[in-house]
């Protein structure tokens, strides 16, 4: 689960994806994933450094399409302050 984000890239050009949420007060462990346009996981990352719950992902698309961009808590809490 979590909140999912459609971007089109080209091939071979490199994509940077940052997902704050401890910097905006939130207590969300990010876990951040790039999926191509069926859903299947192409690269995911955790904290961007140890305890630092953020996360920063750098991709570099396989072919030019539609990927997708999904945030989700590390241990799958669900509620407003998430």
């Amino acid at each position: 689960s979590g909140q999912s984000w459609k971007f089109a890239a080209k091939k071979g050009e490199k994509v940077a994806l940052r997902a704050m949420a401890k910097a905006l007060g939130s207590p969300l462990d990010v876990v951040l994933r790039v999926a191509d346009a069926a859903g299947k996981t192409l690269q995911e990352v955790d904290d961007a450094v140890k305890g630092d719950f953020d996360a920063v992902l750098e991709f570099t698309p396989p072919d030019e399409g539609e990927y997708l961009a999904v945030v989700r808590d590390r241990f799958s809490h669900d509620s407003p302050q998430y």
